[in-house]
């Protein structure tokens, strides 16, 4: 399988492609293939509250049906317990939480005492940041980080107390920041989902991996992934992946397709 591109190197630009299109040249990598999938504004669209969120039509049929001819893996930014409460996913899907920091069935995340030092003091950051903010910002606790969400505040308040919160955790030892829409998370412990991605396909012994992502933190892991790879954009926006689809509808219109083009027993 391929590993990162060299630095720099980045694809010039993603190329649309139909649903139709994308399920015809994914079909072939079935029985061999990693095909993970990031969750919000991919398999389901963005909504103003996470635990709003559904997943597109006949998305969760589709995944459950594939997972008998691919490794199939749902690689996301929220917590194992708001992936399980608010979609879940058939136990025959792959879902690793928080970035890459959680897998289910394996055990809790533990802190050591310097993560749990660190974590505490970005409570008080992300605590801070929501009463500066007012009114639509909300802090969401996770085992390992905090995450400030403000999809539903004002903007014009968004941005310094942003900033702000930015420049305290930068100052923390073994904290890291990641930025997605609307929401900034501060972390106790590093991790990403390019290295999730390529530490479950060495698990698998899985070639290529298929990535579908619509976030920042997607774009960390396109960019961790190479050239005999598949990564797809969804959405808008400068990426380092090879392909576009327009939206979630298209990711659950690929879906259904590749399922269409399944051998039948």
């Amino acid at each position: 399988m391929g590993r990162s591109l060299p630095p720099g190197a980045r694809p010039v630009s993603a190329i649309p492609i139909t649903p139709s299109d994308l399920a015809e040249l994914l079909v072939r990598y079935l029985d061999r293939g990693l095909f993970g999938f990031d969750v919000d504004g991919v398999l389901s669209p963005l909504v103003d509250h996470a635990d709003q969120s559904v997943l597109g039509p006949g998305i969760d049929a589709a995944l459950t049906a594939l997972t008998a001819h691919a490794h199939i893996a749902v690689v996301s930014g929220r917590s194992l317990s708001s992936l399980d409460r608010v979609f879940g996913f058939d136990e025959s899907i792959i879902v690793i939480g928080s970035h890459g920091l959680e897998w289910r069935g394996t055990a809790p995340i533990a802190l050591d005492d310097d993560e749990t030092y660190t974590l505490d003091q970005l409570t008080i950051i992300g605590t801070k940041t929501v009463e500066a903010i007012g009114d639509g910002a909300w802090l969401e606790h996770k085992p390992a980080s905090v995450v400030v969400h403000t999809r539903q505040a004002d903007p014009a308040l968004i941005g310094p107390a942003l900033a702000a919160a930015t420049r305290l955790a930068q100052m923390i030892d073994g904290a890291q920041i990641k930025a997605g829409h609307q929401v900034v998370e501060f972390l106790a412990r590093s991790t990403s989902k390019g290295d999730a991605l390529h530490q479950l396909a060495d698990q698998l012994n899985a070639a290529p991996i298929i990535y579908l992502g619509d976030d920042v933190t997607d774009e960390e892991a396109f960019k961790m992934l190479g050239p005999d790879d598949v990564t797809v954009r969804v959405g808008p926006g400068a990426t380092a992946a090879h392909y576009r689809l327009d939206g979630p509808d298209e990711v659950a219109a690929t879906l259904n397709t590749l399922v269409g083009l399944l051998p039948t027993p």
